[in-house]
């Protein structure tokens, strides 16, 4: 097992997939190859139950494979809401635990992140590859699919139109994050501005799925991985669901903050 200590802050737009990224960049794939990774320090340990679930997606692209953060109070009163259950045993790690490596990495100043093709630990400032013209955006994914993440999307796009020369697929990631966005009315928003509303799936994570693009074309994506092919023949960029909104509405790579 590996130790990674993360320090400093940030506020939205900025979210847990662009510190995952960060991590990413940082570690790439041979720190914690073919282990187990604990992560600690407060822009871990404060992430809501959905920000812990889109960072924990991604050690695999870290090599990891398995990674924990430990509960707070506030994770385990979202646990007990979401299951029904009364009562949870929690796991700590020892006091005296010894670790293989350790590994501190402090995010302050922590910007809007993007990863490149072709690897998910190719990561930039967006603000680095701003103006790039984007055919498609995706947002979902077992990365970027559940119910708050759609609404972090919406805060962008809300009062907006997609542009008229890209697509936005939303494709929630379960029934039970379709419902809730179809009662409280985000699907409908997400539809007046001219997105696609996809059902319950993978949808466009995958090849062979709704969403694919073509040769030479563009795709920003809030799914964990970019190697070739993985959305067809063009270009995979791997975004937050702020990120993704805010491009979709210029039709090119935008940091969310110019269109907040």
């Amino acid at each position: 097992t590996v130790k990674i200590e993360l320090k400093g802050s940030y506020e939205f737009p900025v979210s847990a997939k662009d510190l995952v990224l960060r991590v990413l960049k940082e570690i790439k794939t041979d720190f914690a190859l073919g282990k187990a990774i604990e992560f600690y320090g407060n822009p871990v340990e404060n992430l809501p139950l959905y920000g812990r679930i889109t960072f924990l997606s991604m050690v695999t692209e870290m090599g990891g494979i398995i990674g924990f953060i430990p509960f707070t109070d506030r994770t385990i009163d979202e646990v007990k809401k979401f299951t029904g259950k009364k009562e949870l045993e929690v796991i700590y790690a020892d006091e005296d635990a010894v670790y293989s490596d350790v590994k501190t990495i402090d995010i302050t100043g922590l910007k809007s992140q993007i990863a490149s093709p072709p690897h998910p630990h190719n990561v930039h400032d967006v603000d680095q590859l701003k103006g790039e013209k984007v055919d498609a955006v995706y947002i979902g994914s077992c990365t970027n699919g559940r119910t708050e993440d759609f609404h972090d999307a919406y805060r962008i796009i809300k009062g907006k139109k997609v542009h008229p020369g890209t697509i936005l697929v939303i494709a929630p990631a379960t029934k039970r994050v379709y419902r809730e966005l179809m009662l409280d009315g985000t699907l409908q928003e997400f539809f007046e501005a001219g997105a696609v509303i996809m059902n319950p799936s993978c949808a466009g994570c995958a090849e062979g799925h709704v969403g694919m693009i073509g040769e030479g074309e563009v795709s920003l994506n809030t799914s964990n991985r970019n190697f070739p092919g993985k959305q067809g023949k063009g270009k995979t960029f791997l975004v937050s669901p702020a990120v993704a909104a805010a491009s979709a509405i210029t039709g090119k790579i935008t940091p969310p903050e110019e269109v907040l």
